[in-house]
């Protein structure tokens, strides 16, 4: 059961120093830093973003501090945050020193516990738009290339949404780089649109082409890797 964390959380998760914000973030071994452009919410809950691709890669501390202080409202111990989150005390509490990164599984599932969504976790701000929510091409929220991979957030202004819908680039690198294999609840929608990757998955080595798709359960560790030195486009659906 979600905490009841009030009006106290509301205010504290628009307390900012800053009117940006960065995240950072891994998704199916993917380091992720999301910024937030000025976007506009009108009043109808229709939102299409105009704002403009922009990439920034300080303040993550700033999420780190809302983790915490979300945690210390709900009236937690890291240790039974940790438990929660199915991790590690000690590595619960290294994400909330802010200097490492912060899993999407564990933001997910952290907003999940404290009963909120995850655009407040990392924003501060609640996602406003409920009729439709349209990002053009090359606007809206885009991700800074880290680790080899490009992405972007498709749904990031649309309030109380089921699913997120990512648009993800994986650059090519060397085969004896080292993957991040992750994993997190819910379950996972990739569709390839360009190149050829190889998809791990519990310990099974997939490979997928041009118009392939997969479904997969995302408790199994997963990984992915662009293939004959060609980056790889994908649509890619986390489903909570």
């Amino acid at each position: 059961m979600a905490a009841n964390l009030g009006g106290t959380a509301g205010k504290f998760l628009n307390a900012r120093p800053e009117q940006s914000w960065t995240g950072v973030f891994f998704f199916s071994g993917i380091c992720l830093r999301l910024v937030e452009n000025d976007l506009r919410a009108e009043k109808s809950g229709a939102q299409d973003f105009e704002g403009g691709l922009i990439f920034v890669s300080e303040h993550v501390r700033e999420i780190a501090v809302r983790l915490r202080a979300m945690r210390e409202i709900s009236g937690m111990t890291v240790e039974e945050l940790g438990a929660r989150l199915t991790i590690s005390a000690q590595e619960y509490a290294e994400m909330e020193t802010g200097n490492v990164d912060i899993p999407v599984s564990v933001l997910c599932e952290a907003a999940d516990i404290f009963g909120i969504s995850v655009t407040e976790l990392l924003t501060g701000d609640r996602a406003k738009l409920k009729m439709y929510s349209v990002v053009r091409k090359g606007r809206g929220i885009g991700v800074e290339r880290t680790a080899g991979y490009n992405y972007a957030a498709l749904a990031h202004g649309f309030a109380e949404r089921r699913v997120e819908p990512l648009l993800v680039t994986i650059e090519p690198k060397d085969e004896s780089a080292e993957l991040h294999m992750n994993t997190h609840g819910g379950h996972e929608f990739h569709y390839c649109l360009e190149g050829e990757m190889r998809l791990y998955i519990g310990g099974h080595e997939l490979t997928i082409r041009e118009g392939d798709s997969v479904y997969f359960d995302s408790k199994y560790p997963h990984a992915m890797r662009a293939l004959n030195n060609r980056p790889v486009k994908l649509i890619v659906i986390v489903i909570k």
